[in-house]
């Protein structure tokens, strides 16, 4: 018969393998992670993929599974994309979103009112100047002379710095919902960080789309290209998308205050309806086109106002679902796909 089990297969199944094991390992040395080592589940996850990927050990070789080509108006293949990029992307995605629903769980409402003012800047003036800062550095960094690389534009320069102005909420959940965390950090300092990065992971994507506007979108003038910005990308895609999201979680959680006293769904259960409402969001922006961070965040907020549930035992679930299962997941795909 041959070789049933061929290359892919193999590279599959030691992918199911792997991710098992880390998923595994870190369950059960999760308290010691979190408590006595200078690491977290994603760097472990991160390191793995690293390992066993085509830049060290080539056990695990994801980018020639499959290839996506990007074609012109004729149809034509112009260049080609290995989709492995296209799977990590999607997954990312799934997993910012889930998380974003345990932050807004967790998030206290009073917090938030209480603390809108110191919000409101580091939203505005401290995320604007960060951007700026960025962009300033990483243009001036490739104008330098005895910098051989060829240089990046303006709005080259703007597009990088928005991509790395955003604080990741998945990141920084290492840092703010572990049980060291809890014990050495004030709850207000660590509310601030998790409303914060919750936030402008969603207001970062008019950052991306400014720049992206004029470097594709030569043949424009500026007042249109600004207007398509104003009237597409801030109130269509941003504004809308949080207006929509509050409609959402409201629905839903009046949808569960019906459903409780009538007995027709398990509290067993509220980490699956968790995560389908995170599933719920994600499609419903990515069909319409909008942006789904911030309005998922907003949403689960006005949901865990809404049903005034036991937010800290449903966060507490879902966080730790979060990190063993989808966030290992993505991250042992990530080490295999970084560029060396």
């Amino acid at each position: 018969m041959g070789n049933i089990i061929d290359k892919l297969d193999t590279e599959y199944y030691a992918i199911i393998l792997t991710i098992g094991l880390v998923i595994f390992i870190v369950g059960l040395l999760r308290e010691l992670l979190s408590t006595k080592l200078p690491a977290s589940d994603i760097m472990l996850s991160t390191l793995v993929g690293i390992l066993l990927g085509p830049s060290v050990s080539r056990v695990i070789n994801p980018i020639t599974w499959s290839t996506a080509y990007n074609t012109n108006e004729m149809g034509d293949p112009i260049f080609s994309v290995p989709m492995i990029y296209k799977y990590i992307s999607e997954i990312m995605r799934v997993v910012l979103a889930i998380q974003l629903v345990a932050t807004g769980f967790s998030v206290p409402w009073r917090f938030f009112l209480k603390a809108w003012k110191s919000q409101l800047v580091m939203l505005t003036l401290v995320m604007i100047g960060m951007w700026l800062m960025s962009s300033l550095v990483i243009f001036v960094a490739f104008k330098i002379p005895y910098n051989h690389t060829s240089s990046f534009s303006f709005w080259e320069a703007l597009l990088i710095g928005a991509c790395v102005t955003p604080t990741d909420p998945v990141v920084s959940s290492a840092i703010t919902t572990t049980t060291l965390a809890e014990r050495t950090l004030p709850s207000r300092i660590r509310n601030t960080i998790i409303l914060e990065s919750s936030l402008n992971d969603g207001l970062g994507y008019p950052m991306v789309v400014l720049p992206i506007l004029f470097l594709t979108q030569t043949g424009k003038s500026v007042g249109s290209n600004i207007a398509t910005f104003v009237l597409e990308t801030f109130l269509y895609q941003v504004v809308l998308s949080v207006v929509i999201g509050m409609i959402v979680g409201y629905l839903i959680g009046k949808l569960l205050i019906y459903a409780e006293p009538r007995k027709l769904h398990d509290k067993q259960l509220l980490v699956a309806l968790a995560v389908g409402f995170s599933f719920v969001y994600v499609g419903t922006f990515r069909l319409l086109n909008m942006d789904e961070l911030l309005g998922v965040f907003v949403g689960s907020m006005l949901y865990a106002l809404v049903i005034e549930g036991p937010r800290r035992e449903t966060r507490t679930q879902l966080q730790e679902t979060v990190d063993l299962l989808f966030s290992s997941l993505a991250f042992v795909f990530f080490g295999l796909i970084i560029p060396w």
